[in-house]
């Protein structure tokens, strides 16, 4: 976890890459790009989902 950030700032973080770690979001997210014409992205969920767990474990 960077040592600039305070207490709250990484709960914050974390918070939202746990947010953005969820598979529903990710699957909603790629419905509303086929419905809007667009080539989904390709998956991020579990980069997201390795990224948080390695901040937690250098917390």
């Amino acid at each position: 976890m960077p040592t600039s950030l305070t207490a709250a700032e990484q709960v914050s973080l974390l918070k939202w890459l746990d947010t953005v770690a969820e598979p529903r979001v990710e699957q909603y997210m790629q419905l509303l790009s086929m419905i809007n014409g667009h080539t989904p992205e390709k998956p991020t969920v579990p980069a997201f989902e390795w990224f948080a767990e390695s901040l937690r474990a250098h917390r």
